[in-house]
């Protein structure tokens, strides 16, 4: 279950990505699932509030960071992945003037889905 964090610099960005963020959306969990192969319920899309107080001038207007756990399929077609997400915010005029960055991340530890107090699905690592 990828879970999609874009991080904004300012306010401002926050701002302009919320504007678009159904499109942002859905653009991307459809290319999670033309790459992955995953449903869409299992895709978490979400844009994060601006918590950065002074940004570094040099830093990306915006961060996308592309968690789940390890797996080697996905970790072998995530370079696609990047590529396709890149493509959406390039097409949604997102990158013009700046920086943005789209980082998979495949974090290793147990995760586990709890709905009505009943465990839904759960992943181990050793």
């Amino acid at each position: 279950m990828p879970i999609i964090s874009i991080q904004p610099k300012t306010r401002e960005i926050e701002n302009e990505l919320d504007k678009q963020l159904s499109v942002i959306r859905a653009e991307i969990k459809e290319a999670v699932q033309l790459v992955w192969k995953l449903p869409p319920h299992d895709i978490i899309v979400n844009l994060d509030q601006c918590t950065i107080r002074n940004a570094d001038p040099a830093g990306s207007a915006f961060v996308v960071f592309i968690d789940t756990n390890p797996n080697e399929t996905l970790e072998t077609s995530s370079g696609m992945l990047r590529d396709t997400i890149a493509r959406v915010f390039t097409e949604l005029g997102l990158t013009a003037g700046r920086n943005v960055e789209i980082w998979p991340r495949f974090l290793p530890g147990p995760w586990v889905l709890i709905f009505n107090g009943k465990v839904e699905d759960s992943v181990d690592h050793h």
